[in-house]
């Protein structure tokens, strides 16, 4: 898919962050000049455009789930902006405005939706009650939050920092537990996600890698993914999605198979065509 949608002039609007609505079949986009628009997966029609942040809206994450009236929210933080804001999507209102130290680069929710955690450019780490708007839990990691995922049945989080490293921590209390190094990167980890409650996926410039979250063993990994910087990975099912974020996006499907990351099939979308095809097979 192309990583630009138009603004309300016609003009091209990067999309800098992607996050599916569990409740329904739909996916918020958040976008360079600080929007997040709502998008009907089946048709993909545009039902609202949320507005409010000062830039890049890189920060995005919605609530597990719709239990009843006022939890179907997403909240949202904009590259500049010294909050995040959580929005209730059926009443298209924002419901809590939450300061930071500063700007904002991943959000979760953990706890149902009753917790809100995230991180920030400057290395720090926080945890809000919902309930009263107030931080429940804070720490400082010393570099860049980069990406992260909460794991374990949301008992853990696992940050992925600019200094590629990766940290784990405990979600209640923000308490470090255990950290491991990628390497020297360019450009730090660039992507991160859970795969089942033991294990989450890394990516870097040109390399996916899947840990053990217990131990930081790396259990496999795939080379060579792009000539150029990968920038995301996510769980489909039982397989990895790593994409690049750029006009030409590539996306590599990473299969389980025996301790190897093995790249099963790919789709390139350029001017509206696709195409796919298959790929090697790293060794762990």
């Amino acid at each position: 898919m192309s990583t630009y949608v138009d603004d309300e002039y016609g003009e091209p609007d990067e999309v800098c962050s992607l996050c599916p609505l569990p409740w329904r079949d739909a996916v918020l986009v958040g976008t360079e000049e600080g929007r997040v628009l709502l998008y009907d997966v089946a048709s993909g029609r545009l039902l609202h455009v949320f507005r409010g942040w000062n830039s890049h809206v890189f920060a995005l994450a919605a609530t597990p789930g719709d239990g009843g009236a006022g939890s179907a929210r997403f909240a949202a933080g904009g590259l500049w902006d010294s909050a995040i804001s959580v929005i209730d999507v059926a009443r298209r209102e924002t419901v809590a405005t939450l300061a930071l130290p500063s700007a904002s680069s991943f959000a979760a929710f953990a706890g149902s939706g009753s917790t809100l955690v995230a991180g920030g450019e400057s290395g720090w780490l926080r945890g809000w009650s919902l309930a009263t708007q107030s931080v429940v839990a804070s720490a400082e990691s010393g570099s860049m939050v980069t990406c992260g995922a909460l794991c374990d049945n949301e008992r853990v989080l696992a940050t992925g920092h600019g200094d590629g490293r990766v940290r784990t921590w405990l979600v209640e209390s923000l308490w470090p537990l255990l950290e491991f190094s990628l390497g020297t990167l360019r450009y730090g980890v660039s992507g991160l996600c859970a795969w089942g409650d033991s294990r989450i996926a890394t990516v870097d410039e040109q390399t996916l890698r899947v840990w053990e979250l217990a131990t930081g063993r790396c259990l496999a990994f795939a080379d060579g993914l792009y000539e150029g910087r990968t920038c995301s990975v996510g769980l489909a099912s039982s397989l990895l999605v790593c994409s690049r974020m750029d006009e030409d996006a590539r996306m590599y499907t990473m299969g389980w198979q025996r301790r190897r990351a093995a790249v099963v099939a790919w789709v390139a979308v350029r001017a509206g065509l696709a195409v796919g095809g298959g790929d090697g097979v790293c060794e762990a």
